[in-house]
């Protein structure tokens, strides 16, 4: 069977209005990528481009010249954005869209943080964070009670940052700082998740690989629901994740059209279906154990 492209479908919110973006891609060149936006009610081209022959083709709203510009320096194997600025012409919402991905499709939040270098970035954008992080520890853990933050380097820009541990003894209640890099990995990894989150709270997309890595599930459903909590934010959550008692939370805070399922076919290909598309879910008495009885597929084969 010959390599089938891959495809991805993202809608997202920008300067007050939806859109839709769509790339398919093979593992040389993009085969098709396309913008949309929602106006009144009915979806709009905004930019459209497809690979003829090894060579990018474009259809946007701008004069021909310009078309023609922006075609000859989209090379193959780039999206539409990147030579977007070489063309100089207003496309407002292009623009928006373009905006969007440059400052809120935040990286993958994986395993591998840098506490210091993640809360100097978040602090630079909300001053506060540190006391609202504080609020989150001291429900996560009773013995942290505070924290210091010092900077140092020549120009003050580097941050060391160490929690307070109150711990009772025989000599009474005593209070030890302990450095970031001390910290247990479930400190660490709440504190990453908290951060991001943080940023993503102005309508970004933030990717989280394995979101229940090195936390209790107790605290796995307090991120969820502080995150889905903000009514005024229109982030977005895309994450990965082995823990399938989070089924049980469909119905609860999380709707069925969120929750997809992978599996891996024989020749290597991950395929996604949605839980929505199962026909009965509402009369389950519980979707966990539907999924672990196997009628839903994407449970590993174990021999």
């Amino acid at each position: 069977m010959p390599l089938q492209p891959s495809s991805l479908e993202l809608y997202f919110y920008a300067e007050g209005h939806r859109y839709r973006y769509f790339l398919e891609v093979d593992e040389s060149i993009v085969l098709r990528e396309e913008l949309y936006i929602y106006l009144a009610g009915s979806e709009e081209l905004v930019a459209k481009r497809w690979d003829e022959k090894g060579l990018a083709k474009l259809k946007a709203e701008v004069p021909d010249l310009e078309l023609h510009m922006w075609s000859i320096r989209c090379l193959p194997n780039i999206s539409f954005f990147v030579p977007r600025r070489e063309i100089n012409i207003s496309i407002p919402h292009f623009d928006a869209a373009m905006h969007w991905f440059e400052k809120n499709l935040l990286p993958v939040l994986d395993g591998n943080l840098n506490l210091r270098h993640l809360v100097e970035w978040v602090r630079d954008v909300n001053p506060s964070f540190l006391d609202q992080l504080m609020g989150l520890m001291k429900r996560a853990d009773f013995n942290i009670s505070g924290y210091t933050d010092k900077l140092w380097s020549d120009d003050g820009s580097s941050l060391q940052l160490a929690f307070s541990h109150r711990v009772r003894t025989e000599r009474g209640v005593e209070i030890y700082p302990l450095e970031s890099d001390l910290e247990s990995k479930g400190t660490l990894r709440l504190v990453g998740l908290e951060g991001t989150m943080a940023l993503a709270s102005k309508g970004a997309l933030l990717p989280i690989d394995e979101i229940e890595s090195s936390l209790h599930p107790e605290l796995l459903e307090l991120v969820i629901v502080r995150f889905l909590g903000d009514a005024e934010s229109r982030a977005q959550l895309l994450l990965t994740t082995h823990y399938d008692v989070l089924l049980n939370a469909v119905g609860d805070y999380l709707r069925q059209d969120t929750v997809w399922f992978a599996e891996k076919g024989e020749d290597g290909a991950t395929q996604f279906f949605s839980l929505a598309d199962f026909d009965g879910v509402e009369d389950l008495s519980s979707i966990w154990k539907a999924y672990r009885n196997g009628r839903m597929g994407g449970l590993p084969s174990i021999s």
